[in-house]
């Protein structure tokens, strides 16, 4: 708890004074073992929520057999229980939706994986094999572009979740992605996007023109390229060039996804391709949020340094990919580097309940042989953050006197789902939290643990004064208005 605090910079001088003399307190007289006091002060605001992101992505790559395995949606039951289960019980409300660079290709390998002809080793060495469908960027060649993946993405994730949000009356925001890795070996073409942005342009406009005429979808961001370090040849000119380029095409239809950039595998280059990027003409006025990786480089100076650049530029942070990610990782975010959006990996692995506790990176596990479906070890502690602080809330003050007891705060939209004040409380040992500063009302509360799922506590009757909750050990608790009886 000191740690986080101390890094994290607050815009008003007082709280900040406030926050260090408590962490001084706590190392000179530390709270007992069963108490604890977190104190909400809706005075002070910080980052607005846009929404936890998963990547559009099953366990349909069996790695070992060397196949396609499209059980976990061929199958209608099992499929309508993932999707029910992600918006649901994981809390999913956006979606990263990736383009390839090797779409530009006149040989469709993704359909010919995906009918069984070609194997997950030959399919993947093709991610990345572009070929020019001709020399003029402005006119695409009939054939000379393949999104049955785009449209595989669409069909079996984007669509499903869309659907499930809208009937909760809220909305998914889609990230539409470029992935132009460097892997491939010799399968690797010449043809260069982060040296030709109007090809980049045209690959990204088809696309989308695609996603539009076909399914009735536009993006809500651009994600301008996945982890340049990873690429040959992108870097934070050609980031910024390119996502210029694709949004200036697109204005010709009225499509205007706001850019995310520079999404980087190691933040401490955060900066350095943000502030190269909006270098270029045009690209800081459609910039919406300086976006990273928590791979290399997390420590709380460099997302300090992120979110202090981000707030001088106007535009949000957002974490975006961290495959070891858990809810320390979260916080830390949410608190230093005041991320507005996160994600961990992919929606779900094929897992025996038994085995759940080996599926990492993903938000669930399943099983085709009964059907089950549940929240994986790292998916379970994400969830109580992502179910009940949804899109819009905004990030309010709060302050605990022990370190054991860590409270964030959020007041999601009246309109919304959870309206009102939630606050979520991560605990390493089990005690009685005092808490002071939740509105009046009646509120729900949800835990999860080491052992333990998702479960219900004794629902609270919190009036004017501080109320009392025991929390049990090593558990992310989330505390969450009840409608009115």
């Amino acid at each position: 708890m000191v740690v986080l605090w101390k890094e994290c910079l607050m815009p008003k001088l007082v709280h900040h004074i406030f926050i260090s003399l408590i962490c001084c307190l706590l190392l000179i007289n530390p709270a007992r073992a069963q108490d604890a006091t977190l104190t909400i002060d809706p005075s002070f605001r910080f980052q607005t929520m846009t929404g936890w992101e998963v990547l559009a992505r099953g366990w349909e790559y069996d790695k070992a057999a060397d196949r396609f395995d499209g059980s976990w949606y061929r199958d209608a039951d099992l499929h309508d229980r993932i999707m029910d289960a992600l918006v649901e019980e994981a809390g999913i409300n956006r979606v990263r939706v990736e383009i390839r660079s090797g779409m530009e290709n006149p040989v469709d390998y993704w359909a010919a994986f995906e009918r069984g002809e070609i194997g997950y080793d030959e399919v993947k060495s093709r991610f990345y094999h572009k070929i020019n469908d001709n020399a003029d960027p402005f006119d695409a060649r009939p054939g000379g572009f393949q999104f049955s993946f785009l449209d595989f993405q669409i069909e079996n994730i984007v669509k499903p979740l869309q659907e499930r949000l809208n009937a909760r009356g809220e909305t998914l925001y889609i990230n539409l992605c470029v992935v132009d890795f460097r892997w491939g070996g010799e399968k690797q073409s010449d043809f260069s996007l982060a040296r030709n942005p109007e090809e980049y342009a045209e690959l990204v406009s088809q696309a989308i023109y695609h996603m539009q005429d076909r399914h009735g979808l536009v993006p809500d961001g651009l994600e301008v390229v996945l982890e340049p370090e990873n690429t040959n040849g992108w870097r934070g000119i050609q980031i910024g060039r390119a996502g210029v380029a694709a949004t200036d095409r697109l204005q010709s239809r009225n499509i205007t996804p706001e850019l995310l950039l520079p999404s980087v595998k190691n933040a401490q280059n955060a900066v350095r391709f943000f502030q190269s990027a909006i270098s270029v003409p045009g690209v800081w006025q459609r910039t919406r949020a300086l976006t990273y990786h928590r791979y290399a480089g997390r420590r709380a100076k460099i997302l300090g340094e992120i979110r202090n650049v981000a707030r001088g530029r106007s535009v949000r942070v957002e974490m975006l990919e961290y495959t070891n990610g858990r809810v320390d990782d979260l916080i830390q975010d949410l608190i230093v580097a005041q991320a507005s959006a996160w994600q961990l990996y992919s929606i779900i692995a094929r897992h025996p309940p038994a085995s759940q506790e080996t599926a990492k990176s993903v938000m669930l596990y399943g099983s085709p042989e009964d059907g089950q479906v549940g929240l994986s070890h790292q998916g379970r502690e994400l969830a109580q953050y992502f179910r009940y602080v949804r899109r819009g809330a905004q990030r309010i003050g709060s302050v605990s006197d022990n370190g054991d007891f860590l409270g964030l705060a959020f007041e999601n939209p009246a309109e919304g789902l959870f309206p009102g004040t939630v606050l979520i409380l991560r605990s390493k040992r089990a005690g009685s939290v005092a808490i002071q500063g939740l509105p009046a009302g009646r509120y729900g509360v949800s835990y999860s643990g080491r052992d333990v799922i998702s479960a219900e506590l004794p629902s609270l009757d919190v009036g004017a004064d501080k109320v009392l909750l025991d929390v049990p050990e090593e558990a992310v608790v989330s505390i969450f208005p009840l409608p009115a009886e």
